[in-house]
């Protein structure tokens, strides 16, 4: 079935949020875990084609990464390619 791909998406999705709201009752907000955890449902997100809800996560958690672990770090680094993606997705101009 062609919707195949867009169902195991959109469980994947479902599993993916439960993931992150495991890690945030558990390890709190600022944990690099949970962190973690919401780049990659914010890159699922964007794969989805959910731009919007992707971004507005990747605009909390890259500023959190770089407190956290650093600017440097390679999550916040990853964090920051999923942005710079979902900006281009959304045709938004950067300075």
């Amino acid at each position: 079935s062609t919707l195949f791909p867009y169902t195991t998406l959109f469980r994947s999705l479902a599993e993916m949020r439960a993931v992150v709201a495991h890690h945030t009752s558990k390890l709190g907000p600022d944990h690099p875990d949970r962190l973690g955890a919401v780049t990659n449902l914010a890159s699922m997100l964007h794969d989805a084609g959910e731009l919007h809800e992707a971004r507005d996560l990747l605009d909390a958690t890259v500023p959190a990464l770089s407190k956290v672990l650093g600017p440097s770090s390679p999550a916040a680094l990853l964090a920051r390619n999923h942005l710079a993606r979902v900006i281009g997705a959304l045709g938004e101009r950067t300075q």
